[in-house]
């Protein structure tokens, strides 16, 4: 048996463990990209065996992380969002994309032929903005 969460905090996984939780969730769906990395969690879950599933993965686009990633995608003839997917992926997420699109759909999943310098990774981690969530949504950790 398996259970996927969503939206749940270090402290709301802890307390499911703690209340005596018999299955452990093997997803957190989380809101995460370039701009709301949150490491926390990710840390938490990669630690724990616990999926990583980012939702509004693009998120920040077309803000300051714009010029960042233009350059990065250049270096590897790349776009803004496979550049983003691509970093997610590295840092152990899997992702949720929405497209009505055919040739974006493929476009979004083309980031196996390339991986990010260590400094790249740096230079998007430092796109995090440290007030977290986005969309109006509530960031896990505001979530009583």
């Amino acid at each position: 048996r398996a259970i996927g969460v969503s939206n749940f905090s270090v402290r709301h996984l802890k307390e499911l463990r703690e209340d005596g939780a018999k299955i452990v969730p093997m997803v957190n769906q989380i809101e995460a990209s370039v701009e709301v990395q949150q490491v926390d969690i990710r840390d938490y879950c990669l630690e724990n065996n616990i999926v990583l599933q980012a939702f509004s993965t693009l998120r920040g686009l077309n803000g300051p992380a714009k010029q960042v990633l233009e350059q990065i995608g250049n270096a590897h003839g790349k776009d803004l969002g496979q550049v983003a997917f691509r970093y997610l992926y590295q840092h152990g997420y899997t992702m949720v994309f929405l497209t009505n699109s055919q040739a974006r759909m493929k476009s979004n999943q083309d980031i196996f032929d390339f991986e990010l310098s260590d400094e790249e990774m740096k230079q998007v981690d430092e796109l995090n903005l440290p007030e977290g969530g986005g969309w109006g949504l509530p960031r896990p950790d505001d979530i009583p």
